[in-house]
């Protein structure tokens, strides 16, 4: 770590400068992890995995069956979250081998529960919402829901964790997407732009109507005058996102385009939002942790995507790599790089620090082995042969499920709905049906 830059941040500097410096020291510990096979704490044998796969095909079908038809009274709802839970559960934990305190962890953090209201209340806010775009502003809501446990906080839907997490799929994916002209784009960027330093320009479409609701939102829960490094943090993110249109050139030269800054700036920008817009305020290493959390969820999504970014054109440390050099070295990378980031965690006030940790770590280990091996055809033989031997089910087998779950249209935003928000759980009045009322007030 550059010290010069760690007594900068303390004796006090703007954001913006934070994020630079941030970015400068995560690209540091990115060079200092090593490039070796990772030392992962859990192994599965082959008697073992063989057992998984049975105990995961048994459970697809459950799932698959349990959704088909999905009942409508208040009391068959119950029932049917009961089963789900009552054969979920188990099962995770079985197969994740989540010890007893571990996944009593799981069990009271909430975290299901408000993804379920979550995915109902954007529903009803937004009806034209896919299954795609909440799964991808859930996602946000968990991180946010992480930030809350971390600092101690109760886990729920917040205003500004509703709004933020929708800004997701109305601003980014706009930002995002390869067949909107740069012209188009700036055009946005100037607009949302005056919307974050409140110039309150007027919406001139659906989507900018939106956008300007949900920030409406936050400063229901944020006034500005109270918080102002709440909307310091989300121009810090509104600026990393424009500056990450650079990577929308996959055929780019390395050398062109700092792709592994931009992605540091973006994802560790994003996750420090996350941590103002559920807290307000941040202490120093409060921030380095959640900026470190974000580069490395940046670089997981990454590994998620590497067959859609190349066909999208964009470039990542990973679709630079992929079909020029096998990716063993810059993955194994990518698990020490999250190791370092997470021994930071014990630092912080909430649930306890170690416990959080060595959850949430067994828990992103698997799930990172399965986001790759879908891009399988980019890493080497013998690597992939390695790592099934600390992944709990075949490859095969979990691509095969996938395949079936996916025919029967079974989406995780489907199954969270199902088997979240028992009665009682639901705020008495969605932000859904407030969002008019904070508007003309």
């Amino acid at each position: 770590m550059n010290q010069a830059r760690s007594v900068a941040i303390i004796l006090g500097m703007n954001l913006t400068d934070e994020i630079r410096s941030l970015t400068r020291d995560y690209l540091d510990a990115w060079w200092e992890s090593r490039p070796d096979f990772p030392g992962f704490q859990r192994s599965y044998s082959e008697p073992v995995i063989k057992h998984n796969d049975g105990y995961l095909d048994r459970m697809s079908d459950l799932v698959v069956k349990e959704l088909r038809h999905l009942p409508s009274g208040e009391q068959e709802q119950q029932a049917l979250r009961e089963r789900l839970m009552g054969q979920l559960q188990p099962f995770v934990r079985e197969t994740l081998g989540l010890s007893e305190q571990q996944f009593q962890l799981i069990q009271r953090s909430g975290f299901i529960d408000v993804a379920a209201q979550f995915a109902a209340e954007a529903r009803r806010y937004d009806p034209s919402l896919t299954d795609a775009d909440i799964y991808q502003a859930s996602r946000n809501v968990m991180s946010m829901n992480f930030m809350q446990l971390l600092l101690g906080l109760p886990v729920e839907l917040t205003p500004a964790v509703f709004a933020y997490s929708l800004l997701y799929p109305y601003s980014d994916n706009l930002l995002d997407d390869p067949t909107i002209s740069p012209q188009d784009k700036n055009t946005f960027g100037g607009w949302f732009h005056s919307i974050l330093v409140d110039q309150n320009p007027a919406p001139r479409n659906e989507r900018e109507r939106r956008i300007r609701e949900m920030i409406a939102l936050v400063e229901r829960q944020f006034p500005r005058d109270r918080f102002p490094a709440v909307y310091e943090s989300m121009l810090g993110i509104h600026a990393a996102q424009s500056r990450s249109m650079e990577l929308m050139r996959a055929a780019a030269s390395p050398y062109e385009a700092d792709v592994l800054g931009l992605s540091f700036e973006k994802g560790g920008a994003s996750v420090l939002g996350d941590g103002y817009l559920v807290a307000g305020e941040l202490t120093e290493w409060q921030r380095r942790f959640m900026f470190g959390y974000g580069c490395f969820t940046q670089l997981m999504d990454d590994v998620e995507d590497i067959r859609t970014d190349r066909a999208a054109g964009i470039a990542t440390i990973f679709t630079q790599s992929a079909g020029r050099w096998e990716l063993d070295g810059v993955t194994n990378r990518l698990f020490h790089f999250g190791e370092g980031v997470f021994t930071q965690m014990e630092r912080f006030p909430g649930e306890e620090p170690a416990l959080l940790r060595s959850l949430v770590w067994d828990c992103i280990q698997p799930a990172l082995i399965g986001s790759l091996i879908r891009s399988h055809q980019y890493y080497s033989r013998p690597y992939l042969a390695a790592l099934q031997t600390h992944f709990p089910f075949y490859f095969r087998t979990l691509e095969r499920q996938e395949k079936k779950l996916k025919r029967n249209k079974v989406t995780i935003v489907r199954l969270v709905e199902a088997a979240g928000n028992l009665p009682g759980q639901r705020q008495e009045r969605p932000f859904s049906e407030s969002v008019p009322q904070i508007l003309h007030t």
